[in-house]
């Protein structure tokens, strides 16, 4: 799984350096064959679509499971947190210059192995250019919370 998130980190590397986004992808290793689900939200929160999926492979019994998203990050203080949350709307984090965009790859085995590799997407004159962040155990049971 590693290697293949490893493959995955620098073809998704590629495409956010021209295009500045990454659709969100959900891959699983199911009896030594190779799945993959991307995912189209329209209007809605992808994240959704993004757990479905996980829960899926993860009811098939998945060796291993790779995410592939950008998301908008804003590291705050629980005060401001919580006070930011009272009036949240789907796409305010969008419009937040405090954020910032990451290209995220995250890995889980059945074991409970967690491997991610992040990137905070900077936006130049006419490209992208990607800074690699280390996110440490920040995002441990981010998207998978135990092992399965």
């Amino acid at each position: 799984m590693k290697d293949f998130l490893e493959i995955m980190a620098e073809r998704a590397k590629r495409i956010v350096q021209k295009d500045g986004d990454h659709l969100p992808m959900v891959f699983a290793m199911v009896n030594g064959k190779l799945y993959h689900v991307p995912i189209i939200a329209i209007g809605t929160n992808p994240r959704e679509g993004i757990k479905a999926a996980i829960e899926t492979f993860r009811g098939m019994k998945a060796d291993w499971i790779v995410v592939v998203m950008t998301v908008r990050l804003r590291v705050m203080k629980f005060d401001e947190f919580k006070e930011f949350m009272k009036n949240y709307k789907l796409g305010d984090l969008q419009k937040d210059r405090k954020a910032v965009d990451i290209l995220m790859i995250s890995g889980y085995e059945r074991s409970g192995k967690q491997h991610h590799k992040a990137y905070q997407i900077i936006r130049m004159e006419e490209s992208y250019e990607l800074d690699e962040i280390d996110v440490g155990e920040q995002l441990r049971g981010f998207l998978v919370p135990e092992p399965w």
